[in-house]
């Protein structure tokens, strides 16, 4: 169990250290949690960023400079739009926060709207982005209660998972199941074999 934790945390810190989107059909997602408020920080990179406006508004690529930072809204509508975001079996929003649109590897914080609790299920869909042929999405939960990272594509584009507690405790019921049968099995045993001794 330490060993799998462990290895899990290891494998974590490596995909954090290296979710800055290196080309431009790579896109990373890490949710995060700061002052009880949980966030979601999209990594891609700013040609990735040129080409989601070019796809919204095909008469912007005819100009010669463009201030990605005046298009806050519609990366806010066009995550919105093409994020299916189901947290604790609730459908959920993003609200613009805060952006770095100037270096390569771009990022744009978003808070998760109407989300006053910890993340204990999730349910993660990813669409848009149809002008890239082989689009990679990383969904990356780095949440005092989540910690586990999914590798999605255009064609599989969802992952769902559940917090620690909650396999803890499915563990737990299983462990539990087990015992109950094993007693179970060994107290029909001594039953039958009295009964059989008793009868000679």
């Amino acid at each position: 169990m330490k060993l799998h934790r462990l290895l899990t945390v290891t494998v974590t810190l490596f995909i954090c250290f290296s979710l800055g989107a290196h080309s431009r059909t790579e896109v990373g997602f890490r949710f995060t949690e700061e002052d009880n408020k949980t966030y979601l920080n999209v990594h891609l990179t700013s040609s990735t960023l040129f080409d989601i406006l070019y796809d919204l508004y095909p008469e912007l690529e005819s100009r010669e400079s463009l201030n990605l930072s005046q298009y806050t809204i519609e990366y806010e509508d066009y995550f919105n739009q093409h994020i299916l975001l189901e947290l604790n079996d609730e459908n959920h929003t993003l609200k613009y926060v805060d952006s770095n649109l100037i270096i390569h590897d771009a990022t744009i914080k978003f808070l998760i709207h109407d989300l006053d609790e910890e993340i204990e299920k999730f349910k993660v869909s990813i669409g848009g982005f149809d002008f890239y042929k082989k689009p990679s999405f990383t969904i990356l939960f780095t949440t005092p209660t989540i910690t586990q990272t999914c590798f999605l594509s255009k064609n599989e584009n969802t992952c769902s998972g559940v917090s620690l507690v909650i396999e803890q405790s499915g563990g737990d019921s299983n462990w539990f199941y087990w015992v109950v049968t094993i007693v179970a099995c060994l107290l029909i045993t001594t039953w039958f074999s009295r009964r059989k001794v008793s009868s000679y």
